[in-house]
């Protein structure tokens, strides 16, 4: 039970962050030269890594998705 629950949480935190980035909300750290792709969020077996630009906006948006999360 508890694995399906953390699962769940992690496919919720895919979506909504894949979501965010779409509307603008939060701006992903560009790679390449040729090509720029953009990286918002890198999940793992237990591990998250959440990539970004500085802006204040940023860090609103990553904190009301982690908010959304925990309830």
């Amino acid at each position: 039970m508890v694995d399906n629950a953390r699962s769940l949480k992690k496919e919720l935190l895919n979506v909504s962050m894949k979501a965010t980035v779409e509307a603008g909300l939060f701006t992903g750290y560009s790679v390449g030269m040729q090509v720029v792709d953009s990286i918002s969020h890198l999940l793992f077996a237990d591990d998250t890594l959440m990539v970004g630009v500085k802006p204040c906006a940023n860090v609103r948006a990553l904190k009301n998705i982690l908010l959304i999360i925990k309830a």
